[in-house]
């Protein structure tokens, strides 16, 4: 079916609804504690396509709405009669095209209106799960660090021809990668050096690889504006003669040395000026229309500086631009957007130098597993968020409020146990385990079962006993380390087989513990005779054996 002007302005007014109510929830996202560093990275990202989109679709919309638009004036003109034929003749035969569209085509449904539906990220994404991986090296690792290898390979490339093998010249010098990402904005090379073809080539090279790297990792900031006020402020230091590296008298200097270059003598320096190929050049940047047979040198000369000047200039603006992007604080200039990647970058380069090939494989395990737990975090967080939407949570949180002023223990399902159940198991009394590290156990059978789990069988082995059940109902560090070793005797490395030993330990152990409770128990049990008269158990029978009471 064909279609119009007019729906196609209101399709487009329509999706830039949609994208803005899509782009707000993508926001108020961004806000939440939970979200993982790929979460808000791949919302960042979605957000940023979502403005792209809407930028795209009101700049197309309001071009079809100027008034200075033929096509939409004919067609407002044909749907209201006033054409040729008027009386609304088009209006109805359009109608009657609609009407047969959909008599031929009944499943080709309704236009759904932008607030029945939600941006399908997927589609736009290409229905790739890998789509942000994709945008970023390993050694990016999402954006967290910078991968500036190929870069540091130009670098070290830059060795002056002159240098005849040198390890350094003109303020160059081959550089570990460590060190190059430590001077990554030190420009303190030759003007010499600077104007070779490969410092350019290198220039443009570092700063675009910046430049597309901070539109992946801040997908939502403007690196327009951060460019713009780095050209503002480099072109009042130009113009100032503040450049640190491209002062005046260097420029000059530099000058002198490029008029000169590759020209030992000076009688083949002045057959160079009167030759055509140099009067050609010199014509053609003067732009005077100067004639290709004139020896003069002067305009040459004036022609030449001016174009060395414009280059110094452009190669000088490229370092500010990269400066202000990797800009550290201790610098005079404020802080690029990069500086912090940067500098985790140089601290994880120097990490990893020192681990060993089996600490780095561990380390991708943990960075894997890692991740994958932010993905599952992300995932629960996003199960959440639409439970919230479609109501359930307040109910699921209704049902979470349970009643328990007692503190009783959860059953299997979730709820406390009946009050006469935890009076039974005798669950209110606690029994506290000093060789489980103070460990509460509630309720006897609770307690007795401890005996045969990890965590006492762990505290035994930390005092070097070995946990039979010889040592069980002891729970005292003291009294299992005084059993261990009764009777004194020489101490010598006992294996766990000698039970006959332990044993025997426990049983004199246990015997003297009875003997201390029985003997407690005559003085402080209290017996009463026929008379009223009250004495504790032993003085009442030594008095009954003597016949007194």
């Amino acid at each position: 079916m064909a279609s119009s002007i007019i729906e196609d302005s209101r399709a487009l007014a329509e999706d830039a609804d949609l994208f803005e109510r899509s782009l707000s929830s993508l926001l108020l996202s961004l806000q939440a504690p939970v979200s993982t560093h790929r979460d808000r990275l791949g919302t960042s990202h979605r957000a940023s396509d979502l403005l792209n989109r809407i930028v795209h679709r009101s700049d197309a919309l309001y071009a079809a709405l100027q008034p200075s638009n033929d096509d939409r004036t004919r067609e407002i003109d044909a749907l209201t009669g006033q054409a040729a034929g008027g009386d609304l003749a088009e209006f109805y035969q359009r109608l009657a095209n609609v009407k047969d569209y959909h008599r031929k085509y009944p499943g080709s449904g309704t236009v759904r209106i932008s607030g029945d539906r939600d941006v399908d990220f997927a589609a736009l994404e290409g229905a790739d799960p890998e789509w942000l991986d994709k945008k970023f090296t390993g050694e990016e690792g999402l954006g967290r660090y910078l991968d500036l290898h190929e870069l540091h390979e130009q670098w070290n490339n830059l060795a002056p021809t002159s240098t005849s093998g040198a390890a350094s010249a003109g303020g160059w010098k081959r550089l570990t990668y460590l060190q190059y990402l430590a001077s990554i904005t030190s420009f303190t090379l030759s003007l010499q050096l600077k104007s070779s073809p490969e410092y350019s080539k290198y220039l443009t090279a570092l700063l675009s690889y910046l430049s597309g790297f901070y539109e992946r990792v801040l997908p939502l900031g403007d690196l327009d504006e951060v460019l713009k006020a780095a050209d503002e402020a480099f072109a009042k230091q130009w113009e100032a003669g503040q450049v640190q590296g491209w002062t005046q008298e260097q420029a000059e200097e530099d000058g002198e040395k490029k008029a000169s270059e590759g020209i030992c003598l000076y009688s083949v320096y002045t057959a160079h000026l009167t030759g055509k190929k140099h009067i050609k050049a010199a014509a053609k940047l003067a732009g005077d229309g100067a004639d290709p047979s004139a020896s003069s040198s002067a305009p040459t000369s004036a022609a030449l500086a001016a174009l060395r000047h414009q280059k110094n200039r452009a190669l000088a603006l490229k370092e500010a631009l990269i400066t202000s992007l990797l800009a550290s604080y201790p610098s005079s200039a404020p802080a690029g957007p990069l500086a912090e990647i940067l500098a985790d970058t140089l601290a994880n380069t120097e990490r990893r130098a020192a681990l060993t090939d089996k600490e780095r494989a561990a380390e991708i395990e943990e960075l894997e597993a890692r991740e994958a737990a932010e993905a599952a975090a992300a995932a629960a967080a996003a199960q959440v968020k639409k439970t919230d939407a479609s109501g359930e949570v307040e109910d699921e949180d209704d049902e979470g409020r349970i009643y328990n002023p007692l503190k009783l223990p959860l059953g299997w399902d979730g709820k406390p146990i009946p009050y006469w159940l935890y009076k039974l198991h005798g669950l209110g009394v606690e029994y506290k385990c000093e060789i489980c590290s103070d460990h509460v156990y509630q309720g006897r059978k609770n307690f007795e079962r401890h005996f045969q789990e990890s965590r006492h069988a762990f505290g035994m082995r930390a005092l070097g006993l070995p946990n039979t059940k010889h040592f069980h109902e002891i729970t005292r560090i003291e009294d299992a380390i005084a059993c261990a070793s009764f009777p004194s005797r020489p101490r010598r490395r006992r294996s766990v087989s000698d039970q006959g030993f332990w044993r025997c330990a426990v049983a004199e152990k246990l015997k003297q513990e009875g003997r201390q409770e029985l003997s407690q128990a005559e003085l402080t049990e209290e017996l009463e005779d026929d008379e009223g008269n009250v004495y504790n158990r032993k003085t009442y029978e030594d008095l009954k054996r003597q016949g007194l009471v």
